[in-house]
């Protein structure tokens, strides 16, 4: 999965803003540009490690995902450990 383009980015600083801004603005005191920092590290993070991600994945299920399909259910864990699902 390639990293996100500054569209890309840009959206999902959108979605996270709408979604979580004002919960987060309670503990944390990041202002937009420090959240755009904090998605374009993380993107990084995911586009330096797909490996370690995807070694994570027993097989036969790992042969058997595709790569969005791999992305939808990191995404899924991720909000359901942050308790938003």
């Amino acid at each position: 999965m390639a990293a996100l383009d500054a569209n890309g980015q840009l959206a999902a600083i959108r979605h996270f803003v709408r979604s979580n801004y004002a919960e987060l603005a309670q503990t944390a005191t990041l202002n937009s540009v420090q959240v755009a920092e904090v998605v374009a590290d993380i993107d990084a993070w995911i586009e330096a490690n797909p490996a370690a991600f995807n070694t994570s994945i027993r097989q036969p299920q790992r042969a058997t995902l595709t790569l969005p399909e791999k992305g939808l259910l990191l995404a899924a864990v991720a909000l359901a450990k942050a308790g938003l699902l």
